[in-house]
């Protein structure tokens, strides 16, 4: 081996010691748990999802959100809350705590969001509020969650039941066809905890008998009204709930309404002659 070969496999050898010399020896100056990682503070809701439904009731249950640390300590830890919404308002539609308390030894702790059933007076009326963490050192905080609010009134039949003087008829693009004029919700009779049959007098304002319906609300976000096809007493006229895409037909315990897309059909031919024609009783 010649001499410039020699040196070259020298010094080549010598850096590759040293490199890794060195790589060891910055390692081992390092001081830090490779496992060891930040205790996080997150909202634990039972679905995994963190934006929900949340339907004020007036008896003023509150939305119970779990909130958990991700590691438990030997001493208590104080979460600062904070509260964001473009239209709800603290102590108007809903009441909730700026802090709260994970306490020594605990992982999970649960917090009372309450909405405020007064501040639902306007019908249709829904907020979102979305819930942040802030203020504790040490802690990763980077969730939220979110709650859709909307006020939810207990169904009672007896105030169903009766006269609905502003019922008015709408053709399919929306616009306004006839009315007002006078039906009647009559006949209520529960069949379970979440359902009832009922008749509607005077449905269509044209000579028809009593209209035989269904009404359902097993879901908070589902009061539903189903009419089967059925004979309306007029001349070779059926009438039933409508089948057509976009079609409703719903009720309302809170403001009194039953909003109804129909569809009228040839009794000897079974053909829809108009298609999703909208009904809505209101008192």
């Amino acid at each position: 081996m010649n001499n410039r070969l020699s040196r070259f496999f020298s010094v080549t050898s010598l850096a590759f010691v040293v490199f890794f010399t060195s790589c060891k020896k910055n390692n081992f100056s390092v001081d830090v748990d490779p496992l060891q990682t930040p205790s996080r503070a997150q909202f634990v809701p039972a679905n995994g999802i963190n934006r929900v439904s949340y339907f004020v009731l007036s008896s003023g249950a509150p939305y119970k959100i779990p909130v958990g640390m991700t590691d438990v300590a030997t001493v208590d830890r104080t979460i600062n809350l904070t509260y964001s919404s473009r239209t709800a308002v603290a102590g108007q539609q809903f009441n909730a705590p700026t802090s709260m308390t994970i306490k020594a030894g605990q992982a999970v702790d649960t917090l009372n969001f309450t909405g405020l059933f007064a501040g639902y007076a306007t019908p249709g009326r829904f907020d979102t509020v979305k819930v942040k963490f802030s203020g504790i050192g040490g802690v990763v905080l980077k969730d939220s969650f979110e709650l859709i609010m909307r006020k939810y009134c207990d169904v009672v039949l007896t105030n169903l039941a009766g006269n609905y003087p502003g019922t008015r008829e709408f053709t399919s693009a929306g616009a306004l066809n006839y009315g007002p004029y006078l039906t009647v919700l009559k006949n209520v009779v529960s069949t379970g905890a979440t359902s009832a049959t009922a008749q509607i007098e005077n449905m269509y304002d044209d000579g028809w008998g009593d209209i035989n319906c269904t009404l359902s609300w097993a879901s908070p976000t589902s009061f539903t009204v189903t009419i089967p096809l059925q004979a309306t007493g007029s001349p070779n006229r059926s009438v039933r709930t409508s089948t057509a895409a976009g079609a409703v037909s719903t009720f309302s315990s809170c403001d009194n309404t039953l909003t109804l897309d129909i569809d009228l059909v040839n009794t000897t031919t079974g053909a829809v002659t108009t298609s999703r024609y909208r009904i809505v009783m209101a008192r």
